[in-house]
């Protein structure tokens, strides 16, 4: 009756919506009839709220329980383990789209109610409840958080689309974040089978790469942010933002600490070395890889926000920045950039393909690090120096194929310039500049 009165007066609408905020724990109570009410009745519940949502001050008063409500759902589904409670308790899939959308709203629910840190925190909450031994994320367990899972990294990203709460996060939660990406770098790792056909269940297949996805999104968004406040001045000096540089140190520090963590094969003897010190590690370190025998990390998001982040400053900048100069100065980080190689060649050994991405963290680390070293790494992760030293008596019917593979590559690496940032114009002047100075 109230649903069939508020749409005849508009008066009645505002004296509803008035006297809802104004009976205390009334909204509060309306929010959560949907676990007491049948399905019914909660669908014309819900009806009535959408409406009511079109008067502003019901929408601020409504958004601010809406968000005290939200972990409760994620938790009762988490506790159950029973993803279909997401359709059993509606109110978050239909709400969500009405409040976090709204610029001017979602960034004053940012700063007066935390509902980024909220989001944040149900994001790592499912993600340490779909974890294994030592912390690392599993597809078999994530796959029973599955819609609420997407729903959540759906909502911060509708909150992230507002530049100020972009530079909210960036200024006051990055390094949750990182935590929250730590989780998804190595999802679901591969191994290649050479004895036998694996099937793969299509949905978890296809799981890693939806929340990869979005996820990516995310990072896309916070990485403008960090760059909306690049500026050039009137000499034409490039200047990177303190937001970036911020952005590039703590996304190091990530991908370090979990190399560290989860790889120790990575660094060789290094592999406890979490923090930065890794800048300054001037010597080439021993990387160990058996694509027979060891794991892949298709899923790499730390890696790829790393990409983000370098490839924004050599297009904004026209590759006149050294972006780790501006984090450390005098640094000279041989045995990051092997690090950091070797995840992205480790796919193109393991597929023979690559997100461009891969590619241009490839011809970053190549750009600086030794040439013979790096090519020696490359032939090491092909598993070919047995092959190239004409010891025949230990080849196999895979290396031709391989040596193919890994010629392409190297081919890709040196003349493929599409990834890297710079128009065509920009690039033949680098490569200019970068001949002339090889002449002295």
């Amino acid at each position: 009756m109230l649903l069939q009165l508020s749409k005849q007066s508009q008066t009645f609408w505002i004296l509803i919506s008035k006297n809802v905020v104004s009976s205390a724990g009334l909204l509060e109570f309306l929010i959560k009839s949907e676990r007491l009410l049948g399905r019914n009745v909660v669908t014309k519940l819900h009806e009535l709220l959408l409406d009511l949502l079109l008067q502003h001050s019901f929408k601020y008063e409504f958004s601010k329980e809406f968000i005290t409500y939200y972990p409760s759902v994620v938790n009762v589904i988490i506790e159950k383990e029973d993803d279909g409670l997401f359709w059993k308790y509606p109110l978050l899939s239909k709400f969500s789209v009405q409040i976090f959308p709204t610029p001017t709203l979602a960034a004053r629910l940012v700063e007066e109610h935390n509902l980024l840190v909220n989001l944040c925190a149900c994001l790592e909450h499912i993600f340490v409840a779909s974890s294994g031994e030592g912390g690392r994320l599993e597809l078999m367990k994530l796959r029973k958080f599955y819609l609420i899972t997407i729903h959540v990294v759906e909502d911060i990203e509708h909150v992230i689309r507002n530049a100020t709460v972009a530079k909210f996060m960036v200024r006051d939660l990055l390094w949750t974040w990182f935590r929250i990406l730590s989780f998804v770098q190595g999802i679901n790792p591969e191994k290649r089978e050479t004895t036998f056909h694996v099937g793969y269940n299509d949905f978890e297949a296809d799981l890693p790469f939806v929340v990869a996805r979005s996820i990516g999104n995310i990072n896309s968004l916070l990485v403008n942010g960090a760059f909306d406040l690049f500026k050039q001045d009137i000499d034409d000096n490039i200047q990177v933002p303190e937001s970036a540089i911020r952005l590039t140190y703590e996304c190091l520090r990530a991908i370090m600490s979990w190399i560290g963590f989860y790889d120790s094969t990575s660094i060789g003897s290094q592999s406890q070395q979490l923090d930065l010190d890794i800048l300054n590690f001037s010597e080439w370190p021993n990387i160990f890889y058996d694509v027979s025998t060891q794991e892949i990390y298709v899923h790499s998001p730390l890696h790829r926000f790393l990409f983000m982040l370098l490839h924004n400053v050599l297009r904004r900048c026209n590759g006149n920045v050294d972006m780790f100069g501006s984090i450390r100065v005098g640094c000279r980080p041989h045995g990051f950039f092997a690090s950091i190689m070797e995840h992205p060649l480790r796919v193109r050994v393991f597929c023979a393909q690559g997100l461009e991405s891969d590619l241009f963290l490839l011809q970053f680390c190549g750009a600086s690090a030794p040439p013979d070293l790096y090519v020696e790494s490359i032939l090491g992760c092909f598993g070919l120096l047995e092959y190239l030293s004409l010891n025949l008596e230990k080849s196999s019917e895979y290396e031709p194929d391989l040596m193919k593979e890994m010629l392409t590559l190297i081919i890709q690496v040196l003349q493929e310039r599409r990834f890297c940032g710079l128009t065509i114009q920009q690039s033949l002047r680098s490569a200019l500049n970068v001949t002339n100075f090889r002449k002295f």
